[in-house]
């Protein structure tokens, strides 16, 4: 693949991807949680089933090659090269920030949902689907703007833009702003996401690729349920349309700084 191709290529996985997962997937769960609450669990225990069946017929059978090295030792050596890389660590502090505040606002969206905007339990699920056109916008787009602007300008114009829509679903009382609110943060974090992913696959050898990506992805995880802790601690506390001015608030400092 040419380096020009990565960042159309890895914004049609995104699109592919996050279509069937937050479009479909969450419109349908959604749907199915009306019907009974223990519906989408069962579905995706079938779904999960299914899957196992279709990869097992379709993918080839490889030959296993032992690397002589264990699992611990291939994660330090993972370690290491990230701790020497300080373009790469900076990235992933920015990125695990952005994690951080899109899970303070995450962990409490149903509750604003259903409490303050008194909706349903299939609304909640059809907002998600709404707003995850904004993914396969901002998907779609990563090719045309990460070539121009570069991954790392991309990255922060797309963490700016998500804050700015945490601000503005705070400000808002109604589904449409609150969907319009999270298309824009759906676009803008994907848009990031296919930024930062090339800029990652053309920063960190091949052959360090997988240990030095779980380096990243525990990283990056770090953000999330600490983010969903704080957000839970903060709607209890200030309310939730504040919660999500401190996330917004909290994101546009942290591209500021890093």
């Amino acid at each position: 693949m040419k380096d020009a191709d990565l960042d159309r290529a890895n914004g049609q996985l995104f699109v592919a991807d996050m279509t069937v997962e937050e479009v479909a997937g969450q419109g349908l769960g959604g749907f199915l949680v009306s019907l009974a609450r223990s519906v989408p669990f069962a579905a995706d225990a079938i779904s999960f089933g299914a899957s196992a069946i279709l990869l097992r017929r379709t993918l080839p059978d490889m030959a296993h090659t032992r690397s002589g090295r264990s699992l611990w030792q291939d994660g330090k050596a993972g370690l290491r090269w990230f701790a020497s890389q300080p373009t790469l660590r900076s990235f992933a502090a920015l990125i695990a920030s952005y994690a951080f505040c899109q899970y303070v606002v995450m962990a409490v969206l149903v509750l604003y949902v259903r409490r303050d905007l008194h909706q349903t339990a299939t609304a909640y699920g059809v907002l998600l689907a709404v707003a995850a056109i904004g993914t396969v916008a901002g998907s779609l787009g990563a090719a045309r703007v990460v070539p121009r602007l570069g991954a790392v300008r991309t990255v922060c114009l797309a963490g700016a833009a998500a804050g700015a829509a945490y601000l503005a679903l705070s400000a808002g009382r109604s589904m449409v702003v609150a969907g319009l609110a999270l298309a824009v943060e759906c676009a803008a974090v994907n848009l990031g996401n296919v930024a930062s992913r090339s800029l990652r696959q053309r920063l960190i050898p091949l052959e360090m690729m997988g240990r030095v990506a779980m380096t990243w992805r525990t990283v990056i995880n770090l953000g999330i349920p600490i983010g969903a802790l704080v957000g839970g601690i903060l709607g209890g506390a200030i309310g939730l349309p504040q919660t999500f001015a401190v996330a917004g608030a909290a994101q546009l400092v942290f591209v500021a700084l890093l």
